[in-house]
């Protein structure tokens, strides 16, 4: 190896060192439960009142606080912050500004007295918040799939019967243990499994989300290096824990081989969340091709890189966007100078956080887009998930004729399906072509998408997981206690 190769590789590995350690902030900060709450935050309330030091955004996460007070830092969450600050502003104007106790606010006497006030102020706050409803965490991963089968969700849930918190944080006993339901995803290591073990032993209901085959991983996938045959058996182990398993299809279902606890939650989309929904095309003189990935898909590129390779080359008007990370195939191709048409015709932006991701889409306009899918076994266990997101932006899709595309897309009517080179080169250059074709095409692919995977009727089936009966058995059982009285 070259002493060049040798500095590119070690400057690599310091980015992913910066990036995994940036990751490790990130994610360690959570809300704390009720309970919790009550115990810790008074603490924080009288830390701020005798002249504790803020750190909003700490380490740049937005969702992280540290309050530094006499060389000790406490890292809360932003949400923790906001009920700590509102109760020591009310502390501040009921107690030490109206009984002029500010010459004497660094007392144990003083302390105590407003350790208990505040104590009582988030008790009420806290109880105010869960009102008796059943409280449920979800433990999300840090990528697309927590946002799309966690947060989204979550937003339209039942707020009058379910409390419910989300983290990104590793799991913490003694904070789970004060839920009632914990969602957690694709879970596979040992200390997962002990935690887990312990929560069922205490009665807490746990359901166990998974949207990918990883037990099936292929070599060349980034995911193959971390999920090995020892992260195979803990997950499976800790889904035989589990009340519930909940997937996205029933290829997956089928091969996670514990079918009376499994239940399939498609992955849904609210078109009327900001999404335009309906074709635009591109504003300028320009015509766009759109791709949308992460480097597990790079290698799907081969299904679809020759029909835009010679798109590329005859017509000159036509750029390629791509959101998210470059495909080995394309890198490639830029390396050389064996195809030149290629150079200054991708307009590229890498992946942000999964939001910044989301509002990008929202803004996105393109006259086609691409969501190509090889057709291994791993790939066919995958959502429809990028087809949901292309319909949402509002531009046509040319898929992959394969699982999970060619159940949902009729071609020619709500979408197009491709086999082969040739017939990924008529779908992407008509739509180029044919501004009114991607308009009818968008009009069907929502009313699919409004008909079958609107989160706003999805959603129940999520509410039924998390309360572990469905609302029929709970209706039955009002009725009769109505009977009875």
């Amino acid at each position: 190896m070259s002493s060049r190769t040798k500095q590119r590789e070690e400057k690599r590995r310091k980015k992913r060192h910066k990036r995994k350690e940036k990751d490790r902030i990130q994610h360690t900060v959570a809300p704390m439960p009720p309970e919790q709450r009550i115990k810790r935050l008074p603490y924080i309330v009288v830390k701020l009142l005798t002249g504790a030091n803020i750190a909003e955004n700490y380490k740049l996460n937005r969702d992280a606080v540290a309050i530094i007070w006499d060389n000790d830092i406490d890292h809360i969450s932003d949400e923790d912050f906001q009920i700590a600050r509102r109760v020591a502003d009310e502390l501040f104007q009921e107690q030490v500004k109206e009984k002029s106790l500010m010459s004497s606010i660094n007392t144990l006497s003083v302390g105590l007295m407003l350790h208990k006030v505040a104590t009582q102020k988030i008790e009420r706050i806290v109880n105010d918040k869960a009102g008796g409803r059943k409280k449920i965490l979800f433990v999300k991963d840090t990528g697309g799939c927590g946002y799309w089968r966690m947060l989204v969700p979550s937003r339209y849930m039942d707020a009058e019967s379910l409390y419910i918190d989300i983290t990104e944080s590793e799991l913490v006993f003694d904070f789970l243990l004060e839920y009632d339901t914990i969602v957690v995803q694709r879970l596979c290591n040992w200390r997962e499994y002990y935690i887990i073990e312990r929560l069922k032993r205490h009665g807490r209901r746990v359901v166990y989300d998974i949207d990918d085959d990883i037990f099936d991983v292929p070599v060349d996938n980034p995911a193959a290096r971390f999920v090995k045959k020892d992260q195979h058996k803990a997950a499976w182990g800790i889904m035989r824990l589990c009340d519930a398993v909940t997937t996205t299809s029933e290829v997956l279902k089928e091969r996670l081989k514990c079918p009376e606890t499994t239940i399939v939650i498609p992955n849904a989309i609210d078109l009327d969340d900001g999404y335009p929904a309906k074709f635009q095309g591109s504003n300028d003189e320009f015509k766009r091709i759109l791709w949308m990935g992460g480097g597990s898909h790079s290698r799907d590129w081969l299904e679809c890189f020759d029909a835009v390779d010679r798109i590329l080359q005859e017509r000159k008007d036509v750029r390629l966007a791509i959101y998210g990370d470059m495909p080995q195939i394309i890198r490639a191709t830029l390396a050389t100078d064996e195809k030149p048409w290629w150079e200054q015709r991708i307009e590229f932006q890498p992946f942000q956080a999964v939001e910044t991701y989301v509002a990008m889409t929202k803004e996105t306009k393109a006259e086609v887009a691409l969501a190509p899918l090889s057709s291994e076994s791993f790939s066919a266990a995958k959502s429809n998930i990028k087809w949901l997101e292309y319909t949402a932006a509002g531009i046509p899709c040319v898929a992959s004729n394969v699982s999970p595309y060619k159940e949902h897309i009729d071609s020619g009517r709500n979408g197009v399906l491709a086999s082969n080179t040739d017939e990924w080169y008529r779908a992407i250059t008509a739509f180029l072509d044919d501004s009114e074709l991607c308009a009818n095409v968008v009009n069907e692919a929502v009313k699919t998408v409004n008909e079958h995977f609107d989160v706003k009727k999805i959603v129940h089936d999520w509410e039924e997981v998390i309360l572990g009966q469905s609302y029929a058995a709970m209706e039955n059982e009002t009725q009769l206690v109505g009977i009875e009285a």
